[in-house]
């Protein structure tokens, strides 16, 4: 690889690589874990896609699966991986309105340490089943501390209560300035995408999360401005980081109804394959000098 110098270069040794770069085409497809708490439309429409895609080894646990039955997925497993060893191995974990009863703070203290120390990925999808009783649990704390936005516990537990069943859908209220985030492109074009996003069904119920941390990137916030706090949108999606690992907040369900959109339901492939992809690539970069940049905010006053 050759760069062609320019006009008034300070340096032009670095132009050339001293030695020829290798290229290693890799055929390891990414160890996916999947934990659901039920086997909601969902999981369902998830599990059946990931399973088929090539570049994805799935592993699902449904915590509500009566014992004895079968997990699903390309490798199916016993038992939710309890140690360091079994759950190292994967690359992301996708929780899924997890169901906390099954989990001990010695788990969630692992799965702190899976994104933190090597660079997993965790996406975590609240649910109105069992999300207010996680946050709320002894398993609050951890949880808290990984994922990307900040909840509020007493909104929490009134979620429990009201489910926000509206009689029509909410659109989605895409944030313009990051639709050309990995996880939301859906074309080269930036436009056309955002216009992408607008078509797409909108959502009935979402858990009360207050706002962003700092330094993480809200993707999509919820269109009703009766839930705002302080003058912020909720917000819906919202990437972060926590260690060395990459984090994914999803604060509502109904993504399978994005099938219906689309050749063969192409956008709901495609953002759940971009966000499996997202989370992975922050293992894939272990290591490497590289680095990224993100601003909480378009424009800034100097």
């Amino acid at each position: 690889v050759r760069v062609k110098p320019m006009a008034n270069e300070t340096d032009r040794k670095d132009n050339t690589p001293q030695v020829p770069a290798k290229v290693t085409v890799l055929d390891n497809q990414a160890k996916v874990l999947l934990v659901a708490g039920s086997a909601t439309w969902e999981y369902r429409a998830i599990t059946v896609m990931l399973s088929r895609e090539k570049t994805i080894d799935l592993s699902c646990w449904l915590q509500s699966l009566d014992p004895g039955r079968e997990q699903q997925g390309n490798t199916r497993i016993l038992s939710l991986p309890a140690t360091q060893e079994e759950l190292f191995a994967y690359d992301v974990v996708l929780l899924f309105d997890p169901d906390p009863r099954e989990f001990d703070p010695a788990w969630m203290e692992l799965l702190k340490k899976f994104v933190s120390e090597r660079a997993g990925g965790v996406l975590y999808m609240p649910g109105p089943v069992f999300g207010p009783n996680f946050i709320t649990s002894i398993h609050a704390k951890a949880m808290q501390e990984l994922i990307p936005v900040r909840i509020d516990e007493m909104a929490a537990t009134a979620a429990a209560v009201d489910t926000q069943s509206y009689d029509r859908p909410w659109p989605l209220q895409v944030v313009a300035a990051n639709v050309d985030q990995p996880i939301m492109r859906f074309y080269p074009d930036s436009q056309k995408t955002l216009e992408q996003w607008k078509e797409l069904p909108g959502i009935f119920w979402s858990f009360p999360a207050t706002a962003a941390k700092p330094a993480a990137r809200t993707l999509i916030e919820h269109s009703d401005p009766t839930l705002r706090m302080a003058n912020i949108e909720r917000p819906l999606v919202v990437t972060g980081k926590y260690g060395a690992g990459r984090t994914v907040y999803m604060g509502f369900e109904g993504t399978w109804l994005w099938r219906q959109t689309g050749r063969e339901g192409e956008f709901f492939k495609r953002y759940w394959i971009q966000t499996v992809r997202y989370l992975v690539e922050g293992r894939s970069l272990g290591g490497k000098r590289r680095g990224t940049i993100e601003a909480d905010k378009p424009k800034y006053q100097i």
